[in-house]
């Protein structure tokens, strides 16, 4: 076996296990995400503290929030 084949099959693996680790990662992040179902929520229906509050309880999101958008 000449010198350059050892090089040729590290620079294989070297390449092919972050792509492998890539795929494997990419395929688990669906499990480590978690969603809520807000269709009921934004039927305009309900009021803006019906959906706020299970949100609150949650703590999906702050309760004192830092700044606040009106719109006119």
């Amino acid at each position: 076996m000449d010198s350059t084949g050892g090089t040729t099959i590290m620079t294989k693996i070297a390449l092919n296990t972050p792509t492998v680790l890539a795929a494997i990662g990419s395929g688990l992040a669906p499990v480590l995400c978690c969603a809520y179902t807000l269709d009921a929520q934004l039927d305009c229906k309900s009021n803006a503290h019906a959906f706020i509050a299970p949100l609150v309880n949650d703590q999906s999101i702050d309760p004192n929030p830092t700044r606040v958008e009106a719109t006119l």
